[in-house]
């Protein structure tokens, strides 16, 4: 699994990190604002985006940052842009940002504005729609209050990510706040997520003919979130599935020629995102329809799962049994989450259900040392391009000095989910089985912000040297997705390389090293 920054939609392994887009930093001639340089704001003539991130593009220290971001509070007069900064201010510091926007709203009781900020980052999710009303209350014209109470809703209610209480109480007081969808509407007919907002309100009511609707006057004034994605799951909502494989499929046509998508990737693509469809409309018996046309599935072990797993939810153990049991049969071997799976979580207390995942584990083992040497086969030798990248105190690491060892570079991002399920293994690795010599680095790129890179990675207690890339180096390594990781040996070139996440990571690991540090041993 890989995500790509140039276009994320057409890369189909992680959903999740489809819908973000990574910007470009803007390089400004600024002073940054910092613990010990309050006459900083001077030298900012304009707070934009473009100068917020340009002055934290080398802050890692969490006062200066703080600092800027309270500066830009202060002097932004774009809310849009205070509210970013406030997202960042929270996302690293709770405590702090809350205590600011507490004092400022005590400050300032009556502005919607003060009212408002603190309301974005209150405790619960009726806490925040209590301010959001407040919002309204104090200015019934002003949108923002609109987009407080309606974005928790569809954060927290639609989207079903409230804990069950919190789902309850937001259900019971829905019906207050319908109207509010509306009004929004009225007050910013043109704007994305004012129509954003009512489709998924209409989605949530099942009133997806309407929905529809909606959508397609986003469509039409090209709102980002219109996507061809949507339409395929709002059709598969309508029993019209024809209608959302089609859509799927000429998208997928499309990223082939664009040069987004791989010809081989063709099926793939259209697998996931169909079947994503159907997920979401509850179109179990579709999904096994569409597996079970494919010429392969019979002899296709992950196809069979699949199948399993769509009876598992229907709630016909015997069936899903069946499937399993021919899934593993066909050499099903993927064993590394079978056991969180939540579509399998029905089956867990069924007496065959050790029986199948000890199978599954048993494939596996059967196949290291296929796996081995399909992935000793691999290996190649290509220049390592010279760096020389800071780390989190700041100073500078030239590859050139590192000549003599084993090293293991992982390209990543903070947003990436395929890097945030590579990195617990690189960690474990680290820490517990790699041999002397060998020097494992995680190289931040495509971040905007490093601080967040430093939190995550402290937050993590993770054992990897962290660096921050840049442009330069991912154009030099020829990285067009993350997480890319390389395996370079002790004369500076690149051995082996794995674009994307999968399974087995960590015999990956063990494999590379032995077989660079043998060449070492050996004189080679």
């Amino acid at each position: 699994m890989k995500i790509g920054k140039k276009n994320m939609l057409m890369t189909w392994a992680i959903t999740a990190v489809l819908s973000l887009a990574v910007l470009g930093m803007v390089a400004l001639s600024l002073v940054v604002l910092g613990a010990a340089n309050p006459s900083a704001a001077e030298e900012i003539s304009e707070y934009t985006v473009d100068s917020f991130k340009a002055a934290l593009s080398d802050l890692t220290d969490e006062a200066q940052v703080i600092a800027v971001c309270k500066e830009y509070v202060h002097e932004a007069e774009d809310l849009d842009l205070v509210r970013m900064v406030q997202s960042h201010w929270f996302e690293l510091d709770p405590e702090s940002a809350r205590a600011f926007f507490r004092s400022e709203r005590k400050k300032n009781p009556e502005s919607a504005r003060a009212v408002y900020l603190l309301g974005r980052i209150a405790d619960t999710p009726l806490d925040k729609i209590e301010f959001g009303r407040r919002v309204i209350a104090i200015d019934s014209q002003n949108p923002y209050g609109y987009r407080l109470v309606l974005a928790t809703y569809v954060n927290e209610l639609f989207a079903a990510q409230a804990s069950e209480d919190d789902l309850a109480l937001l259900e019971s007081e829905l019906p207050q706040d319908e109207h509010l969808f509306a009004e929004l509407m009225r007050l910013e007919p043109e704007v994305d997520y004012a129509l954003e907002f009512m489709f998924d309100y209409l989605d949530y009511q099942g009133e997806y003919e309407s929905a529809l609707i909606i959508l397609e006057d986003a469509r039409d004034l090209e709102a980002s979130w219109a996507e061809d994605t949507v339409f395929s799951m709002i059709y598969a909502k309508l029993g019209r599935y024809a209608d959302a494989l089609k859509v799927i499929e000429d998208q997928a046509t499309s990223g082939v020629s664009d040069g987004y998508l791989a010809e081989d990737e063709r099926a793939g693509y259209v697998q996931y995102f169909y079947e994503r469809s159907l997920r979401k409309a509850k179109a179990y018996d579709e999904i096994i329809k569409f597996y079970k046309s494919q010429p392969d599935f019979s002899s296709n072990p992950q196809a069979l799962y699949q199948v399993g797993c769509m009876f598992s939810l229907q709630a016909e153990p015997d069936q899903a049994f069946a499937y399993l049991d021919r899934a593993v049969a066909k050499g099903f071997v993927s064993v590394e989450n079978v056991n969180d799976d939540n579509d399998l979580m029905a089956l867990h207390n069924d007496p065959r259900w050790e029986d199948v995942v000890a199978r599954i584990e048993a494939n596996w083992e059967a196949g290291i040392e296929e796996r081995r040497q399909k992935v000793l086969a691999s290996k190649f030798s290509r220049p390592a391009p010279p760096w020389i990248l800071k780390d989190v105190q700041g100073n500078e690491v030239n590859l050139a000095d590192l000549r003599g060892h084993v090293l293991i570079f992982d390209f990543w991002a903070t947003w990436c989910n395929p890097c945030r399920m590579a990195m617990p293994v690189l960690n474990t690795w680290q820490r517990q089985e790699a041999p002397g010599g060998v020097r494992v680095y995680s190289i931040n790129v495509w971040e905007p912000f490093p601080f967040k890179a430093k939190k995550f990675m402290a937050d993590n207690e993770y054992a990897m040297n962290l660096l921050f890339g840049n442009d330069e180096v991912v154009q030099a390594y020829g990285i067009e997705g993350i997480p890319y990781i390389c395996v370079v040996d002790a004369d500076g070139n690149i051995r082996y390389e794995e674009k994307g996440y999968e399974e087995g990571l960590g015999e990956k690991l063990n494999w590379w090293v032995e077989d660079l540090l043998a060449e070492v041993d050996s004189g080679s």
